[in-house]
This record gives structure tokens, sequence and C-alpha cells, in this order.
């Protein structure tokens, strides 16, 4: 008998994690080390003036389909979306978060990252601001399709998870310090960690010109940015950093367009002047007004609009049109007749590189439902059978249900998630580098006995049908109902075909299902339905596996 090496499972584990509301930090703000001086007039400093309306993001939410949910409080929408990277409680130590980095946010801490507040408390709009944008660059993802009073409530519950947190530690050093404590001098400690100071406003930036970007350039070089995002931008200086918690941190390459904050010259400039606190990144108020000003439009500069819209997670709506007859292969003209839709991915594991330019295609013949999933991917990744090899891969969810479940693999009280999955390495057994294992009976005198006739497979999990011991399909049916809940559907289960084909650094792969299935192969599924549906990629080149894999939001699939 051959022996066969465990394969990574995959587990397309959506660790979508972020938990999804948030995920790296429900808004991501970090509080930091120590307060920011107050900027003065005398200073040259722009005025401090009181919160602006919160910032929106245009496009988010699809026309024609409103987000319908029954009236939830922060804490049962909390628990939905969050809990799973940020724990229960707000710790930051939900069950997925040892599978995304940057780690999701300790709330309880109070550790800040986007503030527009002098003393690092953020206002609920500032919170607001990063559950509706998201935080490019990790898992936590933009969140617009919720209705502000969601959005609200979840900030509000945020904020009461950092009142707990202060008054934790307030009660903690008093007892170390063998003090009583009032309730009068601890309601003040809380009331410090989560009262916003005052409004730090930028003045009006001026528009971008040639000169205020040579300008901006040479501050740049000169005060110190250059030492840790590079002389051209790209975070080739300092590479070993930490955060106040002492994680690993990098520094951002600017030309990529990856801003965690809102990437309006606005928000520049209060990132500049306030930094990120609990961040390498550190305040600039040595610097004018003037000088900050210039040095938004270099930074700006380094990237377009275009560029950095696209780090920023979208929903989006998919129509799968019925057609006579299904596309036979990944290159069939008859997908031309199917509307492409791009979508946005982002990391559930930090890494510098551009859009995978993902596009999808949906159609189906009555009978069958076709997915058309193409994506860059300059190395082609088709086996698995080394330590050292990981293979490329995709996956699908699909649920209908108009209260979505968690994006990292639905949850336990409500619908199964259908997982459709392709390995780019089924056809790869690795035979080559394989061992043979003598097992009981398993001789020359045995099979000399034998007399030619077939022996019996000791492999268990190939005579069981297991998707990732065999080699019948390169497609895979799975279920879900929860974070680390991901199981094969039974052989007679696997339902789900695939095909697909790689061409100048792109994969095309094509997923089919029945539309009417039997329970126990997954969810039916309906002309003139509407359904949720997201997607994962990996790249073997990059050692993706598991929960380390690019992943999008949840979006609205009709099928017609």
């Amino acid at each position: 008998m051959k022996t066969t090496r465990s394969r990574s499972v995959i587990g397309v584990a959506w660790a979508m994690l972020g938990a999804q509301l948030m995920s790296a930090t429900v808004v991501g703000l970090l509080v930091g080390c120590g307060t920011k001086k107050t900027p003065t007039a005398e200073k040259g400093g722009p005025a401090k003036q009181s919160v602006t309306a919160p910032t929106t993001v245009e496009g988010n939410v699809p026309a024609g389909r409103p987000i319908s949910r029954d009236a939830k409080t922060g804490e049962q929408l909390y628990a939905q979306h969050c809990a799973a990277c940020h724990g229960t409680n707000g710790d930051g130590r939900g069950p997925a978060a040892v599978f995304v980095f940057p780690r999701p946010r300790d709330f309880r801490a109070g550790r800040w990252r986007l503030i527009s507040t002098v003393n690092s408390v953020p206002t609920l709009d500032d919170l607001e601001a990063v559950l509706t944008r998201g935080m490019p660059g990790s898992a936590m993802v933009s969140w617009a399709h919720l209705s502000e009073v969601d959005r609200r409530a979840l900030a509000e519950h945020v904020m009461k998870l950092r009142g707990d947190g202060a008054r934790d530690i307030e009660l903690k050093l008093a007892a170390e310090a063998e003090e009583d404590l009032s309730k009068e001098k601890l309601a003040e400690g809380i009331a410090r960690a989560t009262t916003p100071g005052e409004v730090f406003q930028p003045p009006v930036v001026s528009d971008s010109s040639g000169e205020a970007i040579a300008r901006g350039k040479e501050v740049y070089l000169t005060k110190g940015c250059a030492a840790c995002h590079g002389d051209t931008g790209r975070g080739d200086g300092q590479q070993k950093m930490v955060d106040s918690e002492g994680l690993p941190t990098r520094p951002r390459d600017l030309t990529l367009g990856i801003f965690k904050g809102n990437h309006d010259p606005k928000s520049v400039y209060r990132r500049i002047w306030l930094g990120m606190p609990g961040s390498p990144m550190p305040a600039s108020q040595q610097l004018t007004p003037e000088q900050v000003t210039d040095m938004v439009h270099f930074v700006l500069s380094l990237s377009n609009e275009e560029t950095r819209e696209a780090t920023v997670l979208k929903r989006a709506a998919l129509a799968a049109k019925r057609t006579r007859t299904l596309p036979s292969g990944p290159d069939d003209p008859g997908w031309q007749a199917a509307k492409a839709t791009g979508l946005q991915t982002t990391p559930l594991w930090w890494r510098d590189e551009p859009s995978r330019d993902l596009s999808v295609q949906a159609t189906h013949d009555s009978q069958t439902l076709a997915l058309r999933i193409s994506w860059n991917d300059p190395t082609h990744d088709d086996a698995a059978s080394k330590p050292d090899q990981f293979e490329d891969m995709v996956a699908a969810e699909l649920i209908q249900d108009p209260n979505e479940p968690f994006l990292g693999m639905g949850a336990s009280d409500a619908a199964a998630l259908d997982v459709w999955q392709w390995r780019a390495g089924t056809h790869d057994t690795g035979a080559s580098d394989q061992q043979s294992d003598e097992y009981p009976f398993d001789t020359p005198v045995y099979r000399e006995l034998a007399k030619g006739a077939a022996l019996p497979d000791f492999v268990t999990a190939r005579v069981v049908g297991n998707p990732l011991a065999t080699r019948e399909s390169d497609g895979a049916n799975l279920v879900s109902r929860g974070f680390g809940t991901l199981t094969f559907r039974p052989k007679a289960s696997q339902v789900v075909t695939a095909e697909a084909a790689w061409k100048d650094g792109r994969w095309t792969v094509i997923l089919r299902r029945p539309l009417v299935v039997n329970a126990q192969d997954g969810m039916s599924i309906e002309p003139g339905g509407r359904y949720s549906v997201a997607f994962a990629i990996w790249d073997g080149s990059a050692h993706d596996r598991g929960p380390q894999k690019l992943i999008t939001l949840w979006n609205d699939l009709r099928v017609e």
C-alpha cells in the first residue's frame, strides 16, 4: 500500500473572519501609548472644532435589495458578526483570532489606531467610519451594507466593552496598591477611558499641484518618513517593528494605495498629524500645517484614486440568467452572454500585493447552476504532495437567509452554509515521491497466494470517498454551521463538479451543481430566488492554506 501525505485540509474555514464586522478591530482604531500634544494657535496647528458627520462610503449596497432584519441590539449584532474574532467580551481572543493577521483589536484595553481626537479616545463617528469602510489589507471588512442604526448600535457596544475593560483595570490597580476605590473614583476612571476629547479639525487641504508634491516629497525624505516607508514609499525601509502589544508589524507600501483609514486628504492629514496610537507611526506635530498639507499631496501622488478605491471591499449584485444550454468549459464563447462582476478581496493574513482582479459570472439552464470564477495568479500551483507545496484553490459559500450569519463559515443557530470547492492539485497523487509500506497480508507471499486477484485497499480515507484522498473530481461539496465546523459531505452527496484552466497568469474555474438536490446533499436553489454568496481564493506559491487566504464580502446572487 502507498502512504499518502496528509493534506492541509484547506478547510475553507472562512475565517472570514472578520468576525466580520470587525476583524482586526471593529474599528481598528487602536488607542495608544500616551496622549498627544494639543495643537495650539501659537504653534500654527489647525484649529479644533466639534465632531463632524460620520464618513460614509457610497455604492456599497446594491440597488434594489435593502438589507432586511429584525431590530437587534448592539450586543446581538456583535455576537452575530464580531465575537468570533474579537471575543465575546471584546478581548480580541475569539476562536478565529489566531487565524488572522493583523490580530483582532482588544477593545477592553482601548488601543485604538484611527482617531480624530486629541486624547486618542475615538468618537462614535470614528468607530462608525471604520465599520463603514472596513480596514483594507486586513480581515476587518466593510459593514456599509448594515443600516446606520445597526452600525451606531455596534459602535456603542464596542465603547461599552471598553468601559468594562477600563473598570476591570481600575479595580486591578486599586487591589495591587491595596487601596479602597470609591464608586466616584471608579466612575471617573471609566469616564477618562471612554470620553472623547476635542476633535482635531484639519485645515482645508488645497488642490494638488506639481510644486506641492515636490515640496511634500522633500518633507517626506528629510523628516523621517522614508526611514520606514522607504525613499520611494514602497514600505522597504525599517522592517523589524512591533506595536504597543509587542506584535510584529510592517510599514505600508504607499504605492499600493492600501490605507487603514479613509484616503481622502482630510483623513490622511489626521493620520500624519495625530499619528496612529499604539503603532510605530508617530504624530508629526513638529511640522507646520503647510508641510503636512504638502506631504498629504505627496503621499496621495504615490497611488491613484482607482487603486485606493479598489482596496475597499464593496458588496456586489450578481445575476444568474437562464440559458438554454450551459457553456461547456472555461473558454466556451457562451460565457460572453453572462455578465462578469468584479469583486474585491482582502487577505486574512497580511501581504503586500495588488488586486487579484477577481471576476465572477453565473448562469443556469433550469437544471444546473454554473459559476465561472476567474482571477490573476502568476504561478500555476497544482501540486501538494510535498511538505513545502501548496495548491491553488477557490471556494464559494452560499446561503438563503435575510439575517446573514457570520461570514467565517456561518453559525450554529443559522441554516447550514453550502460550500463549493475546487483544488488545483486533485490529480497529483505524489506517487513518485511515496514509499511502499507492507501492511498485514500485503506481502509478496500474500500477493502470490492471491494469484492476480485485486488486493484490498488499505487506505481507509480513499475507501470511504474522502475528497482529500480520492482523485475522482476536481470539485468538492462541503457544509458548515459555524467557525471550525467545515465538513466534507459523504461521497454520495458530492454533487459539485469543477473544471479549470490556467492561461497567461490567470485561473478560470467553473463550478457546477444541480439546482435541486436532496436535503442531505445541500441547499436547493430555485429560479427567482435570492441568495448570499461569498468567495475565497488560495495562492499556493504564497503558502496559502486553511484560513490563510483572500476573501470577499457576502454578495447578492439572484437566480433569474
